[in-house]
């Protein structure tokens, strides 16, 4: 728990806590204390139930705007919180990337999984957005109809339960599951819906509950 919860801190630290949000000053102290700031973590770690009803998450929502006319809900987390979850989601980061479609098949090129942990880097920098287009112009050429679509509002209403059988169809220890889940449940004000928008272990886990659809459209074909 303690490696991922460094990578957390130095991922955090080098490209800050969201791609939304100004940098929390706490970030600074990521920085310079990190062992000790890890170190404080793995022992609240210990007792995840006590730690919880002691020093409940807190968050700040507001709009963001997404493009030149519209706008989505985005959180940011209180910095320490931020940086346990993020630790909790990279412990199964690796079993995540595992059990998507390869990268080899070219065919999923959102966030994929950086799994080398000496690097801040989360997410691989050879595959995404540029390589997706490149791949649609090439397989337009071959098709008379374009299909394009969009998940309206889907980190705030991905369902949780969802999310939970995902997390246990991987197998990656009830410690970790629970307590994801136990965070996100305190997170979400309906308790059953919501990512928090902005931070990369909401793409990890919101790549997860999507692999299902993504293996289900390529065995149609689609």
């Amino acid at each position: 728990m303690k490696n991922s919860i460094l990578r957390a801190i130095s991922n955090v630290a080098d490209f800050g806590d969201t791609d939304i949000f100004p940098f929390p000053v706490e970030n600074f102290i990521l920085f310079d204390k990190k062992e000790e700031v890890a170190n404080y973590l793995v022992e609240k770690d210990k007792d995840f139930e006590q730690f919880i009803i002691d020093f409940p998450p807190s968050n700040y929502g507001t709009l963001a705007p997404v493009g030149y006319t519209g706008f989505r809900w985005a959180t940011q987390i209180d910095p320490l919180w931020n940086v346990y979850f993020l630790g909790l989601v990279l412990e199964v980061a690796e079993k995540i990337e595992e059990a998507r479609i390869p990268v080899e098949d070219q065919i999923v090129f959102s966030y994929r999984f950086n799994s080398d942990k000496k690097s801040s880097s989360l997410f691989r920098r050879d595959i995404g957005w540029k390589e997706f287009l490149q791949s649609s112009v090439s397989a337009a050429k071959d098709h008379s109809f374009v299909i394009s679509c969009d998940i309206s509002e889907f980190y705030p209403r991905l369902n949780h339960h969802r999310l939970d059988n995902a997390l246990r169809q991987l197998g990656t220890g009830e410690h970790v599951r629970s307590k994801i889940m136990g965070f996100l449940s305190n997170f979400s004000e309906t308790y059953s819906f919501g990512l928090p928008v902005g931070g990369p272990a909401s793409r990890i886990l919101a790549e997860l509950t999507l692999n299902q659809i993504d293996r289900l459209l390529r065995s149609k074909n689609i």
